[in-house]
């Protein structure tokens, strides 16, 4: 949490945390990899990057938005593709 607060990290983040945990650890397993803490930090890092450099849709959403989409960032990672998501008008006003 002390590494990345832009996450808005609150009262859920412990189960939200734990989420993220799991799906990294799927991921892991799902390319193949041996789900030890040292990759998993590296998946974490690796999506949170993307979706900072990117500065993709999800960026300073809270912890709960982030945890529901994680598994579609990485795949759209993964396959190269940008997400479909269009913006809100709440997302909009809030851009500005």
């Amino acid at each position: 949490t002390k590494a990345y607060p832009e996450l808005g990290f609150n009262a859920v983040a412990g189960s939200k945390i734990k989420s993220l945990i799991s799906q990294t650890k799927a991921i892991a397993r799902e390319n193949g990899k041996i789900d030890t803490p040292q990759q998993n930090h590296g998946i974490f890092d690796y999506i949170l990057a993307y979706v900072k450099r990117e500065n993709h849709w999800c960026h300073g959403k809270s912890i709960t938005v982030f945890d529901s989409k994680y598994r579609e960032i990485y795949y759209e990672i993964k396959n190269g593709r940008k997400s479909n998501h269009k913006p809100t008008t709440r997302e909009i006003i809030n851009s500005l």
